[in-house]
């Protein structure tokens, strides 16, 4: 078995049966993105699906985006979107 180093920073292992990628890192965030209309409107059985996922995900962050959120973030950096928005 021999290990490479390929441009995406992912250790390779080459084998003779094939190619496979290991330990792979990534300067991508990990974020768990999610809507609702409220911070509250989250019902079963999504709550129970996030909280696993928070859980299973605990290094990456949760970003919940209710509808204020989401329209503050059009008026800071898309405000010639906002009228279509709303």
């Amino acid at each position: 078995m021999v290990f490479a180093r390929d441009p995406c920073e992912t250790d390779i292992a080459v084998t003779a049966r094939g190619v496979y990628a290991a330990h792979v890192r990534t300067n991508i965030p990990k974020i768990i993105h999610q809507q609702a209309r409220e911070e509250n409107d989250i019902q079963e059985p999504m709550s129970t699906y996030v909280a696993n996922w928070r859980t299973k995900y605990s290094d990456a962050n949760y970003m919940l985006w209710t509808d204020e959120k989401m329209r503050e973030l059009i008026v800071e950096f898309y405000p010639f979107f906002l009228q279509i928005y709303e």
